[in-house]
């Protein structure tokens, strides 16, 4: 299965006033890598494919890769969620914990890549989730058809972003 991936720039979504992002990443995987590298290397191949049909059921489309993690684009806040969870539920037939960040905002297209804020909110949002634990940014919340699956965890100063940010935990079921 084909990784989706954004080809033309003038085409993109993104140029939208506002971009909903999931970005995941393996983690621990510094460790993992260090203690068996070939095992390691199989398990982000399979890491790799299992992500790509998620991505694709959820009409999502691959920004970046970082490394072992991904961001996502998808078309809406709720769609957003879904995909997380199925995320965390594939993951669950690897020997790896994934941990994943939602947040919406402007992103600027050029080149071919993806910049701004946006990107820089949901890295540090990334940064400090667990592994087997989403979060969602306060704007990605109020976007979603119902907040009753979210667990509010209040306002985080992040590294380097000039305010605090409204996080929520998703939780499961």
């Amino acid at each position: 299965m084909a990784l989706h991936t954004t080809t033309t720039v003038d085409s993109s979504p993104l140029l939208a006033p506002d971009a909903t992002l999931v970005f995941t990443d393996i983690a621990g995987s510094t460790r993992q890598w260090a203690a068996d590298p070939v095992a390691m290397s199989r398990t982000l191949r399979d890491h790799d494919r299992l992500i790509a049909e998620v991505i694709d059921r959820h009409d999502g489309l691959i920004l970046k890769h970082a490394g072992d993690g991904v961001c996502v684009w998808v078309p809406d806040p709720d769609r957003a969620l879904r995909l997380a969870s199925d995320v965390l539920d594939v993951s669950r037939s690897l020997i790896v914990s994934i941990r994943t960040a939602v947040h919406r905002g402007r992103v600027e297209a050029r080149d071919g890549d993806y910049f701004g804020l946006t990107l820089s909110v949901i890295t540090r949002i990334l940064d400090v989730a667990r592994g087997g634990q989403i979060l969602v940014s306060e704007a990605a919340a109020t976007r979603l058809s119902s907040r009753r699956r979210l667990r509010r965890l209040g306002s985080r100063r992040l590294r380097d972003l000039p305010g605090p940010v409204v996080l929520y935990e998703l939780l499961p079921g």
